[in-house]
């Protein structure tokens, strides 16, 4: 009781704020120390305040000594004594005093019911420490230290008189809250507490022992009264007490029964809460188990895309490569035939047969060093050279018989190593133009193939992007459109390859024997076509149906982004 007590005596004072602490020491020191020096009141709640403001005085001896000397000589252990006896007759004291300075509070207390012991039993077991300030509950110590219990009387009016216009205008509950609260707030002020003592001193509290005698004569009245009154009132109050008590019990039970239907809703509600959570918890837990095979296949099948997207630009970039050697190796051999071609017409030109018409063949071909270029003027002007060469021969033989049989004999050497050399430079130059035609076609084929991949990755890039965006649009059948749009991608990479494997075997074809076909997609127009088809059969026409052909991929190019970027919007 007494540790209890000390906790909660000054708990914000530095003193004895600190549990275990100093203070806290001292106090329960004094406290315990009186518990034992007053063996027959021992220890009252309450004592605590009163000697932790001696405390703040004096040391602890001095503190003890000082809190003997006013529970005995100043009979402030008598209310603690006797079932508070005294402390009753000090109630009817005060309110005597009521009736007398404060008629108006009295009867207003009376009207909404505040006895007396409401308020004033702090004041009395406790001489004002307990809820006051420590500057009044000091100068307060002095007081009572100097004029004795009265002081106390004094004060209690001085404070129902500094407070009568709140107190009579407050209700019940707020007569109790007003001396809990407001009223020791009102003391803060220093100038308020001395003008309250100045009020006290003037207070006269002659007509105590009057009072005391009043007191005492009820007392022998009501034990003067005869056995039989009291029991009638005892059991008339007992009824009264049982009736409420039914009626209390009555309206607990009322109550008992919402509060059980309430907590039975609540237990359902609960229960059919738990039950959904538990579904939510498993619907997250498919759920996020279906992201993340979504997850996983999306990333595969990027995964797959990318490494298709780089074979097809590595194939692209071989296709570039391979058309860039071809494209050297065509200009080098177009070089070589040209400066073939300038020597065979310098040697027909250095031609000494007096009826040679390889001369005049070259003479009349106008541009002749300079219109090789094209490979059909080049056949025919071999064909000619060679047609003419061979008549001049002949021609040379049949009409001079002598020459030809009995000639000289270096003239007959020249004019058949002429011969022979001429024959061999038109069989040389008939076959490097066949070359020349195969390397065109070649170029041609591979340029095409070269387009047709364009086409295919711009198609799988397009497929790739429409699935993302139904992917992220969708939201009731999101998955199963996923799955979808990824089969769909599944199939178009395999046509890719396939249409790749199918260029590169039909180039390889083409480069060997001349004569196979690549395989056309779908996606070129008949314009392409037509040329492919004209570049194969025909035999002659280098630079100018390359040239053709070179326009016509730009324009199938063109068209099939534009329809990918409209197939994308």
């Amino acid at each position: 009781v007494i540790l209890r007590d000390i906790n909660r005596t000054f708990p914000a004072h530095d003193f004895f704020k600190e549990s275990g602490g100093g203070g806290q020491d001292a106090l329960y020191k004094i406290s315990r120390a009186y518990a034992v020096y007053d063996e027959e009141l021992a220890y009252c709640q309450g004592l605590s305040f009163l000697a932790a403001s001696l405390l703040l005085h004096m040391p602890e001896e001095q503190a003890f000594c000082v809190l003997v000397k006013i529970m005995s000589d100043y009979g402030f252990r008598n209310l603690f004594k006797d079932g508070f006896e005294v402390l009753h007759l000090r109630f009817y004291q005060l309110d005597r005093l009521m009736e007398d300075y404060l008629n108006d509070v009295y009867v207003h207390f009376q009207e909404i019911g505040v006895a007396t012991h409401m308020f004033a039993s702090q004041w009395f077991l406790t001489l004002y420490t307990a809820k006051f300030p420590l500057y009044m509950v000091f100068h307060y110590l002095d007081l009572f230290l100097l004029t004795g219990f009265d002081s106390v009387f004094q004060v209690g009016i001085a404070l129902l008189m500094m407070s009568r216009k709140e107190l009579v205008s407050l209700d019940f509950e707020g007569v109790l809250k007003y001396f809990r609260v407001s009223l020791p707030k009102k003391y803060r002020n220093e100038d308020t507490a001395k003008q309250l003592f100045r009020l006290s001193i003037s207070i006269k509290v002659k007509r105590l022992d009057k009072y005391q005698r009043e007191y005492l004569a009820l007392k022998e009245q009501e034990s003067s009264e005869s056995v039989s009154e009291r029991l009638g009132l005892e059991n008339r109050r007992l009824l009264a007490e049982k009736l409420r008590l039914d009626a209390e019990n009555d309206s607990l039970a009322r109550r008992i029964d919402a509060l059980e239907e309430v907590a039975e809703k609540a237990t359902r509600d609960a229960k059919q809460l738990k039950q959904g959570l538990a579904d939510t918890e498993q619907e997250k837990t498919r759920l996020m188990q279906e992201a993340t095979q979504v997850k996983d296949l999306l990333k595969r099948e990027v995964e797959r895309s990318d490494s298709e997207q780089k074979r097809s630009a590595a194939i692209v970039s071989e296709y570039k490569t391979i058309c860039g050697q071809l494209s050297s190796r065509l200009e080098t051999e177009h070089n070589q035939h040209k400066q073939a071609i300038d020597h065979i017409s310098a040697c027909i030109l250095s031609c000494t047969a007096p009826d040679c018409k390889c001369r005049e063949a070259v003479s009349s071909d106008s541009g002749m060093g300079t219109s090789y270029s094209s490979n059909s003027s080049l056949g025919n002007i071999i064909d000619t050279t060679t047609s003419t060469a061979a008549g001049g021969l002949m021609s040379t033989s049949a009409g001079d018989p002598l020459t030809a049989a009995s000639g000289d004999p270096l003239t007959a050497a020249l004019t058949a190593r002429d011969d022979e050399a001429a024959r061999r430079r038109a069989r040389e130059l008939s076959s490097l133009s066949s070359q020349v035609r195969e390397l065109e076609l070649e170029l041609a084929q591979t340029k095409l193939a070269l387009v047709e991949t364009q086409c295919k990755n711009q198609d799988v890039t397009h497929q790739l992007n429409s699935a993302m965006t139904e992917l992220h649009s969708s939201k009731s059948t999101w998955f199963q459109k996923t799955l979808t749009s990824i089969s769909s991608l599944k199939e178009r990479p395999g046509s890719t390859s396939s249409s790749f494997a199918a260029g590169a075997a039909g180039g390889s074809s083409t480069s060997g024997g001349g004569s196979s076909s690549r395989p056309i997609s779908p996606t070129l127009s008949n314009t392409t076509i037509n040329s492919v088809s004209s570049i194969t059969s025909s035999t002659g026409g280098g630079n100018s149906k390359l040239a053709v052909l070179n326009r016509s991929s730009s324009v199938e190019s063109n068209s099939s982004v534009s329809s990918s970027k409209k197939d994308a919007t």
